[in-house]
């Protein structure tokens, strides 16, 4: 109302539901949203922008969700058995339809790539009931450190109605756990590390890397490797547990409930920092953050080897604030020339904690520029699930290596080129108004809070955007007005969380290369 005086008399704004209702004498509410009192109504937000396809018909990340949850043929892991042969139950949840209208084949991968091709006999199974298959494995030479996936697909032997032969119509990916085996590596450390210390700076160095980790801000300022800076305007890892609010964050009050939790991101302050000096050529950064708020502590471990690795080991402690993270993870800025990116994860499409069935762990190339979802309304968006290792490379081969230090666990990562604050709609803790917060944590040079953004808002810029993360909350709860994610896919402060990953600069190596390093860094001694 106070932002369009128009809407005086009679017609309100619903936040929640974002949406404008015609009120009558009695009090009555009658819906207006582009109805006959509400044509010529101003509108920000997604204004109905809300389903899984965008206006120009291209599929948005949701909709290979949703088919894969309308699948009705299920393939469920029953064990590896004596004869070296994975035991598979294929079900039928059609009502009426016979799984012999289609062709069953499964694959075995690692690393990406297919290791063998395996034809499945025809299936004569009932609706509403099951019957395994055996898929034989003993022709797979298994070697340590990797892991291995068969993926099971079924598809139509001719077509049926609008689906054209050989549609898939169901596939599933199920991992081999007990193929896997991991074993400890070495690892050289490199040349000597030369420690210098000047006021508020720390630099290590070498003929191949130097790194400068400032103190009073607790992150590193410079990262050289061969002469090539990989950071951009000095903005290394640092503490973030803040997402630009989506639709439903916007309609479960994220940006009220959770406000401690940006707090934390932005305010957070070194509040302890020690250097211990572990070999020539091996040098430990331990840094401890106190977040306000939340009045709990983020304490990082940087590991820096003379080879211009770097281990980070990240510990978030417990707080009595109840409301969930957002997010737990680090933030850092690449120059814009890293600009290819390859990973091992969940793909090809954005997934996240709670929308990521149909995205199945491969490895995937793109250019960070095709990471952005242009959503209508900007928000969280271009997020990964599960990497094992990520590399942001330029054109000349150089870059950056990424890999989570439990594999089997793995990472949250988004890389785009532009900053968080660029999809939320205050950059600040305002959201409810200036005057509304501490003045302690008042920003007065922030933009104002501004809900109507839309994708024409949205610029690349001469950056790219990293957020290594733990984890996120879940996208969705079981309405988009109030309900937050459901509990198994919050992250609760009241227990302690721990994470870690390497940075490994390289200079032109393959996609065979960063799958060996990847394997030997995450499995190190």
């Amino acid at each position: 109302i106070e932002r369009y005086p128009s809407l005086q008399g009679g017609f309100i704004w619903d936040w929640v539901d974002q949406s404008i209702w015609k009120t009558s004498a009695t009090g009555e509410r009658f819906y207006a949203y582009g109805g006959d009192y509400g044509q010529d109504m101003p509108t920000d937000n997604s204004f109905l922008n809300n389903g899984i396809v965008f206006p120009d018909r291209t599929a948005q990340p949701a909709l290979y969700e949703v088919k894969k949850a309308h699948e009705f043929i299920n393939f469920k892991a029953q064990g590896i058995n004596r004869h070296n042969e994975l035991r598979v139950l294929i079900e039928n949840l059609y009502d009426f339809t016979e799984l012999n209208r289609f062709r069953f084949s499964a694959q075995i991968k690692a690393d990406g790539k297919i290791l063998q091709q395996i034809p499945l006999p025809d299936m004569d199974v009932e609706p509403h009931t099951g019957k395994l298959t055996r898929i034989p494995l003993k022709d797979v030479s298994f070697a340590d450190n990797t892991e291995y996936f068969v993926e099971v697909s079924a598809s139509l032997k001719e077509d049926w109605g609008i689906l054209p032969k050989g549609h898939v119509v169901a596939h599933e990916q199920l991992a081999l756990t007990r193929k896997y085996k991991a074993t400890s590596t070495c690892s050289d450390h490199g040349p000597v590390l030369k420690l210098k210390k000047d006021g508020s700076t720390v630099t290590l160095a070498n003929a191949q890397v130097q790194i400068v980790f400032n103190r009073d801000k607790g992150r590193l300022t410079s990262y050289k490797y061969k002469g090539k800076e990989q950071l951009k305007d000095g903005k290394g890892p640092k503490p973030n547990f803040w997402r630009a609010p989506t639709d439903n964050d916007l309609g479960n009050r994220m940006q009220l409930r959770n406000i401690e939790w940006k707090k934390a991101s932005l305010f957070s302050e070194v509040s302890g920092l020690s250097i211990e000096v572990l070999a020539r050529n091996l040098v430990q950064i331990m840094v401890e953050y106190s977040l306000p708020g939340v009045n709990t502590t983020f304490h990082s471990t940087y590991t820096i080897n003379g080879n211009g690795v770097i281990q980070i080991t990240n510990l978030l402690k417990t707080t009595d604030y109840q409301a969930d993270i957002p997010r737990i993870g680090m933030r850092m800025q690449m120059p814009r020339a890293y600009d290819q990116f390859s990973y091992l994860g969940r793909g090809p499409w954005e997934n996240y904690p709670d929308r990521k069935a149909s995205a199945f762990i491969d490895l995937y190339e793109a250019r960070v520029k095709d990471l952005y979802v242009p959503y209508i309304r900007p928000q969280e968006n271009g997020y990964r699930t599960d990497l094992r290792w990520a590399a942001l490379s330029q054109a000349n081969g150089k870059g950056l290596l990424i890999v989570a230090k439990d594999p089997k666990r793995g990472f949250g990562f988004s890389a785009l080129h532009m900053p968080n604050e660029a999809f939320d709609t205050c950059a600040d803790l305002a959201y409810a108004g200036k005057d509304k917060v501490d003045p302690a944590y008042r920003m007065e040079d922030a933009p104002e809070v501004n809900p109507s953004k839309h994708t024409t808002d949205i610029k690349a810029q001469d950056l790219v955007q990293l957020n290594i993360d733990l984890s996120q909350r879940g996208l969705g709860g079981d309405d988009s007005w109030y309900a937050r994610p459901q509990l198994k896919y919050q992250l609760k402060g009241q227990e302690p969380h721990t994470y870690g990953f390497f940075l490994i600069p390289f200079d032109r190596s393959s996609k065979e290369q960063l799958v060996q390093m990847s394997k030997h860094y995450a499995h190190q001694e």
